[in-house]
């Protein structure tokens, strides 16, 4: 699962190949079984992903363990430029859409906390937690494998899973379990930051899908 936003009047620096739209729908959808046909795919690919190199306002994509921590960041820094129903709206993939009015503000807003110093001090105060979330659940990883080694012996199921744990085995599963940190499954990164403020900086208003 992940995030897919669409800049609504996105601004064009570079035109898309004109052959590209001969392998699309009217929706701009690829034309799969035309593009192995032709043999064309990997040049599909080449040509639509210079594109969105060259219009960063087109399309900006994070799978939900990226994106969560880059939503929570536009919050913080983004709040007073957004409405509470445009801060609800990255908790969800409906297709509502960030008015082009907000996204200019959005994009003022975050190109100035690059510039001060703020995204580069958010990304610290983050990782550190991150960091310790991270080895917490290693430690956590270990203790696992070593109860099901305990199991194995105890069984002389070499293929076992938690799910088959019994008693006091599956007890102290769960209490690992209990104690698993979820915050180191979500990464903060300063390169996705700036991805994403160049993608609201030239799209003209976007689309949450």
């Amino acid at each position: 699962m992940g995030f897919d936003l669409y800049g609504e009047k996105p601004k064009n620096n570079a035109p898309m190949p004109k052959w590209v739209s001969e392998y699309q729908d009217k929706e701009g959808w690829a034309k799969w079984d035309k593009l192995e046909e032709d043999d064309k795919k990997k040049e599909y690919f080449e040509a639509t992903g210079d594109h969105e190199k060259m219009n960063p306002g087109t399309y900006f994509r994070n799978n939900v363990w990226w994106w969560r921590p880059l939503w929570n960041y536009v919050i913080e820094v983004c709040g007073k430029d957004m409405t509470k129903r445009d801060l609800a709206a990255g908790d969800y993939n409906d297709g509502y859409v960030i008015k082009e009015s907000t996204a200019m503000k959005m994009a003022v807003t975050l190109s100035t906390a690059e510039h001060d110093g703020i995204l580069k001090s958010y990304v610290k105060a983050y990782n550190k937690h991150f960091d310790e979330a991270r080895a917490t659940n290693k430690k956590l990883d270990r203790l696992k494998e070593e109860l099901k080694q305990e199991v194995i012996k105890a069984t002389g199921d070499k293929d076992t899973y938690p799910n088959k744990y019994k008693g006091e085995h599956k007890k102290r599963f769960e209490k690992l379990s209990e104690q698993e940190n979820w915050g180191g499954h979500y990464p903060f990164h300063i390169d996705n930051a700036i991805a994403f403020r160049r993608f609201v900086e030239e799209s003209g208003g976007f689309r949450i899908c």
